[in-house]
């Protein structure tokens, strides 16, 4: 029931073939696994027959690419499908959950006890390097928070100094990834015993593109967005490695801006592993239409030099306001020290730091007479995934990206 809903609720800002995509290999792993019961195996059988029509899919071409090339009329005509069978197998594991939880009444052991041990820090409420600037000058330049308007907005923490409301938002955000995380955790371990075994269970594992999951921590609602894209894009974006930098029991996390007024936050995890920035409603809306294509374009290309995301949520601040957060990986390596930097557009237009700024631009760049030394097969390889990486966010029609550079000693 809720790997139906969260699928469900994924949908909605997702294209038909991404939803047909999702839906078969829910049902494929259900189906292969028995967990649609026996009535739902029978169902099946349209489904597979619908399959059956599916065209030979080119050699080497990903699962993503392949059912975006299938025609929109024949996704359609399958997807009905694909949402009859979910449907009903969901009516009736609906009505046996039901019947179960009348006997546990009946025996008094409803609700269940549930208990799951919590770090030695708790989320806080409302009573209560060189590095950094980098990247804090970077991010701020896309989207800056400074830049947005607040006088319409509800104050989240009014009254409250600097530090409580930094206390706060770094509590509301540990607390999301804590309850995220462990949630992510416990699906992986179940869906591995009831069926982990089987090839559908594991692409389906490994492959969602589409979720939407909600969750209640002890800050209030929240949601998370195709959580299984970030657990299986790398191993340093998987939940065990989020919980270990931004989890209850990890350090305290570095503020490099926050604004009390509206809710906005941008922090560094203690580790500074990972950096976690709100957006907008639009900004965040437009990283879950990407997402399901994000995913396949990392995986078809490791070497890929976009950012690695490892979280994106929408939580609700007292007011009300709805805030989105997205959580990435910092682009540079903790164990490195940053003397120098810049951030190149591929474009001289308004494109020299001004006086004051640390990180410099693209006529900084050439100024200095900076180049890239790598040998030659290292070079091809990065100006072809630069390559993708740009007709990739072309596609989405993103335009306001740039590559940031490091210099590592003087």
């Amino acid at each position: 029931m809720k790997e139906f809903n969260a699928l469900r609720d994924g949908m909605e800002h997702s294209k038909s073939f991404e939803q047909a995509y999702a839906s078969d290999l829910l049902i494929a792993a259900m189906v292969s696994s028995g967990l649609c019961g026996a009535a739902s195996q029978k169902a099946s059988a349209a489904w597979q027959s619908s399959r059956s029509q599916f065209p030979t899919a080119s050699r080497g071409i990903s699962p993503y690419r392949y059912y975006s090339q299938l025609p929109t009329e024949m996704m359609a005509s399958h997807l009905a499908i694909c949402h009859g069978l979910l449907r009903a197998t969901a009516l009736r594991c609906s009505a046996q959950l039901e019947l179960l939880v009348s006997r546990q009444k009946a025996s008094a052991q409803w609700p269940p006890r549930l208990a799951r041990h919590r770090g030695p820090q708790q989320a806080a409420h409302t009573n209560f390097a060189t590095n950094d600037a980098i990247m804090a000058t970077h991010l701020a330049g896309s989207g800056g928070l400074e830049r947005r308007s607040t006088a319409s907005r509800v104050s989240v923490c009014a009254g409250e100094s600097a530090e409580s409301t930094d206390r706060f938002l770094q509590g509301l955000v540990r607390s999301c990834v804590e309850d995220a995380c462990h949630a992510m955790l416990a699906r992986g371990q179940l869906l591995h015993r009831a069926g982990g075994g089987s090839a559908a269970m594991q692409a389906y594992m490994t492959s969602l593109p589409l979720s939407k999951r909600d969750g209640h921590s002890s800050s209030g609602q929240f949601a998370m967005f195709c959580s299984e894209i970030f657990q299986n894009l790398e191993r340093q974006t998987g939940a065990e490695a989020v919980l270990e930098s931004l989890g209850e029991a990890s350090g305290e996390y570095k503020s490099l801006s926050t604004n009390s007024k509206s809710g906005e936050f941008f922090f560094l995890s203690n580790d500074r592993k990972f950096l976690i920035k709100t957006v907008s409603e639009s900004e965040g809306l437009l990283l879950v239409r990407m997402l399901p294509e994000y995913q396949d374009h990392i995986h078809s290309l490791p070497a890929s030099l976009i950012v690695r995301f490892a979280g994106l949520f929408s939580v609700e601040l007292p007011g009300p306001n709805q805030r989105y957060f997205l959580i990435m990986k910092s682009v540079f390596d903790p164990a490195c020290e940053i003397h120098s930097n810049y951030d190149l557009k591929g474009s001289l237009y308004h494109r020299k730091k001004k006086d004051g700024e640390s990180t410099g631009k693209d006529e900084d760049w050439i100024a200095a007479q900076l180049r890239l030394s790598v040998p030659e097969v290292q070079r091809r390889a990065m100006l072809e995934a630069h390559e993708a990486d740009v007709q990739f966010l072309k596609s989405h029609s993103v335009m306001d990206y740039s590559v940031l550079v490091g210099r590592e000693g003087a």
